[in-house]
């Protein structure tokens, strides 16, 4: 029951012991006029100022009914908005009720939901803690990984700089093998060569001994009288022969050089008379028949190797 049904039963209960005390006083009077008369005066005034006084609490709760109307809308308009306007505090109260049950059931609703995030909140945090368990477990795996691959890069770089340094030294006695090899059949064609050059050359120098002897008192013929030898530098169009001796080596003009060939085909080339001497080069012109053309490089000399 609300506050304003308990007030309204109180004023009915007061006003129906009013009636019946009137009954009362009406029937004493009747009964006992003389002897109750001042009492009822009494009394009257006793419910008079009663009823004055419940009057008041009348208004005074009336009033305070208005601002609990006025208090709850205005408070209740927060909570279910529907309540604004409505007349009856009765009407008002089952809006805050139907507003405050659907709160509850959201409050319900959101509590389960916070239940079920906080559940799978855990889950989360637990398989984090795993995960994390994990990483760490991993971590340690990976450092000793890193700690054996360290050693094993320092045992391989090792490795790699012994066969490295095998490698280079293979490669150095190969290459010293295939020089020696090298050397060696390079050693024997040249051997071979200057063998047949030597045979060739006791053949030729046989035959301008020959050639010598029978033209040892031809005329022109006129040896400079120290033994010299140099180069061929340069064979003219015009059979002009620049040699690499000059008079600082002791030619002179008039003298005769012999020329000969040395190399595969060692031979006698023949001979030539100088025409102008400078103090390292001179120039000269040949004498008769050549055994073969001048060529740059052929030697001379001043006699055949092994007399003349």
């Amino acid at each position: 029951m609300t506050l304003v049904g308990k007030i309204l039963v109180f004023l009915n209960l007061v006003f129906s012991l009013v009636v019946g005390a009137f009954a009362v006083m009406d029937y004493t009077a009747r009964t006992h006029w003389a002897d109750y008369a001042t009492k009822l005066k009494s009394q009257n005034e006793v419910l008079r100022a009663s009823s004055e006084s419940a009057r008041k609490e009348n208004d005074r709760l009336i009033q305070e009914r208005q601002e609990l109307v006025a208090q709850m809308t205005k408070e209740g308009a927060r909570v279910a908005p529907e309540v604004k306007g409505l007349p009856d505090i009765q009407l008002i109260v089952r809006a805050l009720i139907t507003a405050l049950e659907n709160r509850n059931t959201e409050l319900n609703q959101v509590k389960t939901s916070l239940s079920t995030q906080r559940d799978e909140m855990k889950k989360a945090t637990d398989q984090i803690a795993r995960y994390r368990t994990m990483e760490e477990a991993y971590k340690s795996l990976v450092n000793t990984r890193q700690g054996d691959a360290g050693v094993m890069r320092q045992q391989l770089k090792d490795e790699q700089d012994k066969n490295f340094k095998l490698v280079n030294e293979m490669n150095e006695l190969r290459d010293t093998a295939v020089n020696a090899t090298i050397q060696s059949r390079t050693l024997k064609e040249r051997n071979t060569q200057l063998e047949d050059a030597l045979r060739k050359a006791q053949t030729d120098l046989a035959q301008a001994k020959t050639m010598g002897a029978r033209s040892s008192g031809v005329a022109g013929v006129n040896p400079p009288p120290e033994n010299i030898e140099g180069l061929v530098r340069r064979v003219d169009r015009d059979n002009l022969v620049s040699l690499s001796l000059g008079s600082d080596a002791g030619l002179a003009r008039g003298q005769t050089m012999e020329v000969f060939r040395f190399g595969t085909s060692p031979k006698y080339v023949g001979r030539i008379k100088i025409v102008e001497v400078y103090q390292t080069s001179s120039v000269g012109v040949p004498m008769g028949k050549l055994m073969t053309p001048i060529q740059v490089g052929d030697r001379v000399a001043s006699r055949i190797v092994g007399g003349y």
